[in-house]
C-alpha cells in the first residue's frame, strides 16, 4: 500500500475546492455568525479605556481582541474602531481621536498573593 504525503492531499483538496467554484476557507474568520456579534448585550461605556487582549497580525485581515471582542480592521465597539495592529499594540480612533492600546504583559497570579 503506498503513502500519499499529507502536503499532497491538502494541494488536491484546495485545487479541487477551486474548481468546484467553493469559497475558499479563511484561517482567521471568526467561529461565530456575524448575527450573534450583533445580539451581544456585554458593551463598554465610552468613558471607560477598554483593555486590547491579544492580536492578530496578519496585514489587512488583522485581528484585535478588544475586552473579549474581536473586532477586524474598520469595525467599531463603544466607539473604539480598529484602525491599525502591530504585533504589541492596535490603534484605534475614539471620537475622532487616535488611541493606541499596548498589550499587557501577563500577570503571575502567584507574585500578587499575600
Amino acid at each position: 500500500m503506498s503513502r500519499i504525503p499529507a502536503a499532497v492531499c491538502v494541494a488536491a483538496t484546495l485545487l479541487g475546492a477551486a474548481e468546484s467554484g467553493a469559497e475558499p476557507v479563511n484561517p482567521f474568520a471568526r467561529p461565530y455568525a456575524a448575527a450573534e456579534a450583533t445580539t451581544r448585550t456585554e458593551t463598554l461605556t465610552p468613558a471607560e479605556r477598554p483593555t486590547l487582549r491579544g492580536v492578530i497580525v496578519a496585514g489587512a485581515d488583522s485581528i484585535a481582541n478588544l475586552n473579549g471582542t474581536l473586532l477586524a480592521i474598520g469595525e467599531e465597539e463603544a466607539g473604539y474602531r480598529l484602525e491599525s495592529v502591530a504585533e504589541d499594540r492596535a490603534t484605534f480612533r475614539f471620537r475622532d481621536q487616535p488611541v493606541t492600546l499596548l498589550l499587557e504583559p501577563p500577570t503571575d497570579s502567584a507574585e500578587q498573593a499575600p
